[in-house]
């Protein structure tokens, strides 16, 4: 399908033709082409709908879930360098199909330059790979993260920011943009970042309708109109300027903001409230994790366990990532990745209804979204675990010596415990957790771990109980 829509465009330039099908939007084209093949899934029902219809139907078959597509899979050093020198253009072209299948969201001017990162990665990496495969695989194993690390977080903004705005509106987006630009640039004046806020705004609007060629357009005026405004918005960027078009947009984000003018505050507080925090998110990370997964099991213990583990990391990401950035840096960092989570959130919710205070909070204005789920109390609907013989579980996997998978574990029981009883203290969860870590201590201590906890958890559940029921 890729290469019949090239081939057309390159007989449209070649010849300056009139033709119909010289003159159709590109969408359009992308459309007509995609109806024409057999045997697409659920293509059928939107190809026999009307423009915009058709398109909005494709759109809506976009699935950005984990499992919907194979993860990218790092390959084998040696061969991946040998398939580079013998097919590095379709090579590429695999990489740009495995991404977009992964992150539907993911705008194409940045699916571009990831594959622009990953081609310089395999020319890198492979420049001198005969007889160094050792070397080679090291390589890449020190340049992956950067090609790809970028990747997810970029699809889940851009899924946000389409999620403000079919949910919110534009006013409401341009509202967002507005303190964002202004954040970035706060020395420019109102004029040029009223502008500026007009443009990305639309630009949004086509790339979240899926009109890709316009969403590349519009990029392209914008980084252009910044560029040759670099006197009036920021002296910071004129290094991205003078970077390739497709390496700028990343540049310019990831440039430090200007100084802050005197009365500017930055717009959140819940999440860090004093300077001292991040001096104690260094020192008690564990204790800073259980805290914010007991938060989230209250708040939400309808989510299974893997997703209150997977949400609190990601909570957690955010103090290692902003605890980086100096203190007039630090909220609007985690303003931003804090929306982040609570649009996957939210997104999780419409999916399939965690509670009525989530949904409360997810339907209300974008503007009380974060204060009202972080208000939430414990769902009063919720019911809890019934308790049975298999309910709390305790195996040998608990004397690990991998300190990752004893704290997923950890995890796992803690919330269970919490959809068990979801009204525990902070003094009860105390007691209990102490008389755990005895416990396993004791038995960790023993020949055979395994028969020590078939024989004390019983009884650990039963002292655990009494407190809990005192």
């Amino acid at each position: 399908m890729a290469e019949g829509v090239t081939a057309l465009a390159r007989r449209c330039v070649a010849v300056a033709s009139d033709s119909p099908d010289c003159l159709k939007p590109l969408d359009e084209i992308f459309l007509d082409t995609i109806c024409q093949e057999e045997n697409l899934p659920r293509s059928a029902e939107c190809c026999a709908k009307r423009d915009p219809e058709r398109n909005d139907c494709f759109l809506s078959l976009k699935n950005s879930s984990q499992g919907f597509s194979s993860p990218l899979e790092r390959p084998d050093a040696e061969a991946a360098c040998r398939n580079h020198s013998q097919h590095g253009q379709p090579l590429t072209g695999y990489f740009i199909y495995k991404v977009s299948r992964r992150h539907p969201f993911l705008y194409a001017p940045t699916i571009l330059s990831v594959a622009l990162r990953y081609e310089e990665m395999m020319q890198n990496c492979c420049a001198n790979a005969e007889g160094l495969s050792h070397h080679v695989e090291e390589c890449f194993q020190r340049q992956a993260p950067k090609v790809m690390q970028p990747v997810r977080e970029d699809a889940l903004r851009q899924e946000h920011t389409c999620g403000i705005l079919k949910k919110f509106g534009e006013r409401t987006l341009k509202a967002l943009k507005l303190a964002q630009i202004s954040q970035k640039f706060p020395q420019a004046d109102f004029v040029t970042v009223h502008k500026l806020v007009v443009a990305v705004a639309n630009m949004h609007k086509d790339c979240c309708r899926g009109d890709t060629l316009d969403c590349m357009r519009d990029r392209e005026e914008i980084l252009r109109y910044v560029c040759s405004s670099q006197h009036v918005l920021s002296s910071r960027i004129q290094q991205c300027c003078e970077k390739p078009l497709l390496q700028r947009s990343e540049c310019i984000l990831n440039t430090q903001n200007d100084d802050k003018p005197a009365g500017l505050s930055p717009l959140v507080r819940e999440f860090i409230e004093d300077k001292g925090i991040c001096e104690r998110f260094a020192q008690e990370k564990d204790m800073h994790l259980a805290r914010l997964l007991m938060s989230f099991t209250k708040k939400m213990p309808q989510l299974t366990s893997a997703e209150l583990i997977k949400f609190t990391k990601e909570m957690t990401t955010i103090g290692f990532k902003c605890c980086r950035l100096g203190q007039d840096k630090l909220l609007p960092c985690a303003e931003e990745h804090l929306d982040l989570v609570l649009e996957q959130i939210c997104r999780r919710h419409l999916a399939d209804p965690i509670n009525p205070g989530v949904c409360r909070c997810c339907s209300s204005s974008y503007a009380f979204r974060r204060p009202c789920i972080g208000k939430l109390e414990i769902d009063e609907t919720y019911v809890p675990l019934a308790l049975t013989p298999g309910l709390f579980a305790f195996h040998g996997d608990l004397c690990t010596s991998e300190e990752e998978k004893l704290q997923h574990r950890k995890q796992e029981m803690l919330i269970t415990l919490l959809k068990y009883k979801p009204q525990i203290s902070a003094e009860q969860l105390g007691s209990v957790t102490a008389a755990f870590a005895a416990m396993r201590e004791r038995c960790c201590r023993e020949a055979s771990p395994e028969a020590c906890f078939l024989k004390e958890g019983p009884e650990l559940v039963k002292r655990s109980e009494k407190m809990l029921s005192a």
